[in-house]
């Protein structure tokens, strides 16, 4: 998404991160990132917690995995 130009691609709110992409590929790649870097840091996805959503005229399965 871009807000007056600037590409926008993740969004925190109060501790949690919401990941924006066009594709199912873009947000597997946002959320392998967002994985290594917290593993870097010593912080854990809470897995319980992950909810996945898109917004589109049709209706589209995704399959977001996260590594480990």
């Amino acid at each position: 998404m871009k807000v007056s130009g600037q590409l926008i691609n993740n969004l925190s709110f109060a501790g949690d991160i919401d990941l924006i992409a066009e594709s199912q590929e873009g947000l597997q790649h946002l959320t392998d990132k967002v994985n290594e870097s917290s593993k870097r840091l010593g912080l854990k996805i809470n897995t319980k917690k992950i909810k996945a959503m898109t917004i589109s005229k049709n209706h589209v399965d995704m399959n977001i995995t996260l590594k480990n």
